[in-house]
């Protein structure tokens, strides 16, 4: 269950089928919000269990696996990582959730890539007009691609930008730090539309 959906959120889908439909089927929230707390509004809402995103595959099979009472054995796929020098970016959770189907990565590189150029446009109209609201939706979304796709170097940016939003500030600090974000995903998306 994704907590922040357009429309209706987890909680009010959760409320949904907890209540009217009265499904007891094992929820399991969803969020890139990972702050103390959460997890127990999440269970107070009646869902069942929690993943922070970015997720990887091991963490979502277990915990579901938990829910509809299975056990699994999965094999841990290697971790390390090579000292390198300033990474752009990384497509390696996205390899790693993809288990060798390289459509499947070339789709997820497409939907980044097209949601990033809305998300950008988005939140440079908000920030013009002050449109706070507008700020934090595309700020949010935005935070996920970029813990997905490990943009490092936008980590703290991104989140500063949702804070700023969520806080009603938009002001010169505001302006800097979404030039910052703007100019870095440029590159990135030029990048990733040469693969």
């Amino acid at each position: 269950m994704d907590l922040s959906m357009p429309l209706m959120d987890g909680y009010q889908a959760t409320a949904i089928i907890r209540n009217e439909l009265k499904l007891t089927t094992p929820i399991i929230a969803l969020t890139a919000n990972a702050i103390k707390g959460e997890n127990k509004k999440c269970l107070k809402a009646g869902m069942n269990d929690y993943i922070s995103k970015p997720f990887n595959e091991a963490n979502l099979v277990q915990t579901i696996a938990k829910w509809i009472g299975i056990n699994v054995e999965l094999v841990e796929k290697s971790t390390e990582f090579k000292a390198q020098q300033t990474v752009l970016f990384s497509l390696k959770m996205i390899r790693d959730i993809a288990n060798g189907n390289e459509a499947f990565v070339k789709k997820v590189i497409r939907t980044f890539i097209d949601q990033m150029q809305v998300s950008l446009n988005e939140m440079q109209v908000a920030i013009t007009n002050n449109d706070f609201d507008l700020l934090y939706l595309h700020s949010h979304k935005s935070k996920t691609n970029i813990d997905t796709l490990l943009i490092d170097s936008l980590k703290a940016e991104i989140r500063t930008l949702e804070k700023m939003a969520s806080d009603k500030m938009i002001n010169e600090e505001t302006k800097r730090i979404f030039n910052k974000v703007e100019t870095t995903m440029a590159l990135v998306l030029e990048k990733l539309s040469a693969l």
